[in-house]
C-alpha cells in the first residue's frame, strides 16, 4: 500500500491522489480511464455538479467555473442577437480580373487598381459601424479603407508596402443586418 493516499471522488469510479509531488502507481485492479468513465447528467461525475454547484443555462460561466450543460450534456451558449451576425463573407482571386471563389451576401467585387478592391454587400449593413477582417496569401497584408452600409474597400500590401494584386483574398464583415 502506497502511503499518504486517499480514494476520492463516487464509489463507482474512485480516483485517487496521493498528497506527495513524488510519482505514484495507480492500482491495476478497478482503475479505469477517465474517458472511459460515462460523464454527464446522471452519471454522478457530471462536471457541472462535481464542485456541489448547479449552474442553470440562463446562468452565464464566470471566469474558472464550469460551463452549464442542457439536458442532453450539449454546453450552454449564449444566444447572439438574430441582428448580429455575419453579414457578408467572400474569398476570390484578385489577380487579373477579380473571380469570386465563394460568399455570402456579396454581389460583386470591383478592381480599383492594383491591390484595391471593393466588396459589394447584397444586403447592406444597418450602417458603416460593422466589423471587417481580411486576409490574403503570403506575403500580402491586408487594410480595410472605406467603409459603407452597401460595401467596403480593401487594400493588400506585400512586406515593403508596394501594392500587390494576391491570388487569394478573403473578406469578412460582422455587424447589424
Amino acid at each position: 500500500m502506497i502511503s499518504n493516499v486517499k480514494e476520492v471522488g463516487p464509489d463507482e469510479f474512485p480516483m485517487y491522489i496521493k498528497e506527495t509531488s513524488e510519482q505514484m502507481e495507480l492500482p491495476k485492479e478497478g482503475y479505469k480511464k477517465l474517458s472511459d468513465i460515462p460523464q454527464g447528467p446522471g452519471s454522478k461525475l457530471d462536471s457541472d455538479t462535481l464542485d456541489g454547484f448547479q449552474l442553470s443555462p440562463a446562468t452565464a460561466p464566470a471566469p474558472n467555473t464550469v460551463v452549464p450543460l442542457d439536458g442532453d450534456g450539449k454546453v450552454v451558449v449564449a444566444t447572439i442577437p438574430s441582428n448580429i451576425r455575419i453579414g457578408g463573407w467572400v474569398r476570390f482571386n484578385g489577380t487579373g480580373t477579380p473571380a469570386i471563389a465563394d460568399s455570402y451576401n456579396v454581389t460583386s467585387i470591383t478592381d480599383n487598381g492594383t491591390g484595391d478592391y471593393t466588396v459589394n454587400w447584397t444586403t447592406a449593413f444597418s450602417n458603416a459601424n460593422y466589423c471587417v477582417v481580411g486576409s490574403a496569401n503570403n506575403p500580402n497584408r491586408v487594410g480595410i479603407g472605406t467603409v459603407l452600409a452597401g460595401s467596403v474597400q480593401v487594400t493588400t500590401i506585400d512586406t515593403t508596402g508596394v501594392a500587390q494584386d494576391p491570388s487569394t483574398v478573403c473578406v469578412m464583415a460582422i455587424g447589424d443586418i
